[in-house]
C-alpha cells in the first residue's frame, strides 16, 4: 500500500548539499568530481581542482579526485578550489 510514497523510477529524492557554502538541491544518489567542479566553475579553462568533502556517511571526510563519485548524504559539504600550480 505504501508504493505511492516511493520515489518514481528515474526521479531521485532531492537532497540538500552545500558546495562552497552555497546550498544546492541535488536529485541524484551520487555526485562526481566533474559535476562539483562544473557547479562552481562552469566555464573555467583551469584544468586542475581540489575537491574535499565533509559530513559524508558516518561523518566521513576526504577528497575526491578526477573521475571519482561519492554517495550524497543530506547536509554534506563540498569545497572546490583551483589547484595552485607552481
Amino acid at each position: 500500500m505504501s508504493d505511492h510514497l516511493k520515489t518514481p523510477p528515474g526521479k531521485e529524492k532531492e537532497t540538500k548539499i552545500y558546495v562552497n557554502t552555497k546550498d544546492i538541491i541535488w536529485n541524484k544518489k551520487e555526485i562526481s568530481f566533474e559535476e562539483l567542479v562544473n557547479i562552481v566553475f562552469p566555464s573555467s579553462t583551469q584544468k586542475e581542482f581540489d575537491v574535499t568533502y565533509l559530513k559524508g556517511q558516518s561523518n566521513q571526510e576526504g577528497e575526491l579526485i578526477n573521475g571519482q563519485s561519492i554517495h550524497v548524504h543530506p547536509e554534506m559539504e563540498f569545497l572546490v578550489t583551483p589547484t595552485n600550480e607552481s
